[in-house]
């Protein structure tokens, strides 16, 4: 038994290879499941749908590396500025980096006891 594509470019290439060696060979493949001309009109109606599937990827991929520009030049100052106000703020000693997690210590409220049987 032929392996079944798992990418999904190979799919409309396979039909149409079938649809033309169905029709080539229509002699041999007579009592066929799917017609030659059904596996067309298939094809035909995926052909717009997967194209314009293409297009908007692209345009996706575009608009990200677009967006990446936009951001790279503000990374820069933004670090510059946050390392010059930790500097100010600690009177030119370097305070330890913003994790965003709480400094303090929890302190147990008392000692718990064994229980026994």
């Amino acid at each position: 038994m032929a392996n079944f594509p798992i990418r999904e470019f190979y799919i409309p290439a396979l039909a149409q290879g079938l649809t033309v060696f169905s029709s080539v060979r229509a002699d041999i493949f007579r009592s066929s499941p799917v017609k030659p001309e059904d596996l067309r009109g298939s094809l035909a109606a995926y052909h717009p749908t997967g194209n314009s599937y293409t297009t908007a990827h692209v345009q996706a991929l575009e608009a990200r590396a677009g967006k990446q520009a936009a951001l790279d030049p503000l990374t820069e100052p933004v670090k510059s500025k946050l390392r010059y106000d930790e500097n100010t703020a600690s009177g030119g000693e370097p305070m330890p980096p913003f994790d965003g997690s709480d400094r303090r210590k929890s302190t147990p409220l008392g000692k718990c006891r064994l229980l026994e049987k």
